[in-house]
């Protein structure tokens, strides 16, 4: 999950992948992993014990004003992982152009660093080398532009517990909480519209169904759902109006991975756990065909009008977003980066580019110009969609650091 998702930014088994909660502990173990210690001198013995490996993670916070670099130290006194750990001091060092390297901007002790006088719309790297005793580490060069697409009405209250799977119009909106007791789980599947708030009809009058919604059939206002009942597994449409479920085609004797639905309800791309290859299906002629039968696939997605799947997958060194046409088989690159990229979204008019980027650290929702190329950052968001008007919605994760009492409170409206 990846990750992270949005209405159609992946549309995959709940229970096939990873959560964001393990997504984002690996991703700060890798982040610790990669800034091994070295001893820089002799002297007194370093605290915790000079047998813990000491890292250095750092990553650029856009939620503060001015963004700032947040720090932590940790060590590894065991293979159980990292623990985190104070740390004497760190440097930090700055670029505007990598070639001519880095120079120091300040030395701190403090977990949370402002990045005060930078330019907007002006890209730098920034890398911190934290101190410990007699060990020091470096992290990795992060990315920074100060340039953060801020919000520009409410959508609606949130409750960052929840997911939110927003229709293009804003309004109805799915909401799903779990809620643990003991080795039991219930999700509550709550749907949101003018008139208020009320829980979905059971599938087949059943309320013990579990359902998992993954979008909206943007025809027809209908929620998505996948659903495990009696041992199968599928998609169903649920109409609010109604309070009645559809069935939705797939294809026969297919045991699906990683697959997405289109946004008009009727076409499926997807890899197959039984055959190689990435499939496509077609539920009005009830067929389906081999799309490529050599695939790696990061993400699956599709664009707002239902006419081609966005593909993101690994490239040599790289992570590129390729358009491909399911009836004439032509591909276009969109945009590669070097870093890793998820969850990327085109938005109505074709522009622009949402998508999940941990070139600043971790993992930070960017807007992207397809034309220019420019990006500028949005925060760290774990969910995000398109509107009809352009527009987008997200919401903030919890960073732990609230500078805006509200952030953390609200669904948020944005303009590119």
């Amino acid at each position: 999950m990846s990750v992270i998702t949005t209405p159609w930014a992946t549309l995959e088994s709940h229970v096939k992948k990873p959560t964001n909660g393990m997504k984002n502990t690996l991703l700060f173990s890798l982040l610790i992993l990669s800034t091994i210690s070295c001893k820089h001198g002799h002297g007194h013995e370093p605290h915790p014990n000079p047998a813990s490996t000491f890292g250095m993670a750092a990553w650029i916070d856009y939620g503060t004003n001015p963004v700032s670099v947040q720090l932590r130290g940790s060590v590894f006194p065991s293979s159980s992982g990292p623990v985190q750990s104070p740390f004497d001091k760190a440097e930090l060092s700055i670029s505007d152009d990598i070639s001519s390297g880095y120079k120091l901007l300040t030395t701190t002790t403090q977990k949370n660093t402002p990045l005060t006088g930078l330019k907007p719309r002006i890209t730098y790297y920034v890398k911190a080398k934290g101190f410990l005793g007699d060990y020091s580490a470096e992290s990795a060069p992060l990315l920074v532009v100060n340039d953060v697409v801020m919000p520009t009405a409410k959508l609606m209250p949130y409750d960052p517990q929840s997911r939110y799977f927003v229709s293009r119009a804003g309004l109805p909106v799915i909401q799903q909480k779990t809620d643990y007791v003991g080795n039991t789980s219930k999700v509550t599947t709550t749907i949101i519209d003018r008139a208020g708030a009320s829980e979905v009809a059971a599938y087949m009058g059943v309320s013990a169904v579990p359902l998992f919604c993954r979008g909206w059939n943007v025809a027809n206002q209908r929620a998505i759902f996948e659903i495990n009942c009696s041992n199968k597994w599928g998609l169903v449409s649920y109409d609010p109006a109604t309070k009645t479920y559809a069935d939705i085609a797939l294809p026969n004797e297919a045991e699906m991975w990683n697959y997405a639905l289109a946004p008009d309800g009727q076409q499926l791309v997807y890899t197959d756990n039984k055959r190689p290859g990435l499939w496509y299906f077609d539920g009005r002629t009830n067929t389906q065909k081999l799309l490529d039968s050599r695939v790696t696939l990061y993400d699956l997605t599709w664009t707002t009008d239902s006419r081609y799947i966005w593909l993101t997958k690994p490239s040599a060194d790289r992570v590129m977003v390729v358009q491909y046409d399911p009836t004439s088989a032509a591909q276009t690159n969109i945009f590669d980066e070097k870093n890793t990229l998820s969850g990327a979204q085109v938005s109505p008019n074709g522009k622009f580019v949402l998508y999940i980027n941990n070139a600043s650290g971790n993992g930070v929702l960017w807007l992207r110009n397809i034309e220019t190329g420019v990006k500028r950052p949005v925060g760290s968001v774990n969910q995000y969609g398109w509107l009809n008007d352009g527009t987008f919605w997200a919401g903030y994760a919890n960073t732990g650091i609230k500078p805006l009492p509200e952030r953390e409170a609200f669904l948020w409206v944005f303009k590119p």
